[in-house]
């Protein structure tokens, strides 16, 4: 590895959750437990729609909401 700090880089197929290419170390030393547990967190965060762009629906429900103070 040549990024300072860095101990191991993994390429992840995320739906399937297969290491495609991996370079240094893993935590634990097991590359293809490491990319199935990523891949996981992965799908976990698109499907819960927590980093999906606003709506309008949501937009409007911030500005309108009551002060709490």
């Amino acid at each position: 590895m040549r990024l300072p700090g860095a101990r191991g880089a993994l390429v992840v197929d995320w739906i399937s959750g297969l290491a495609l290419g991996a370079v240094g170390e893993a935590p634990g030393a097991d590359t293809e437990a490491t990319a199935a547990e990523t891949a996981e967190l992965a799908r976990l965060a698109m499907e819960s729609g927590t980093l999906a762009p606003p709506t309008a629906a949501t937009r409007g429900r911030a500005r309108n909401r009551p002060s709490t103070t």
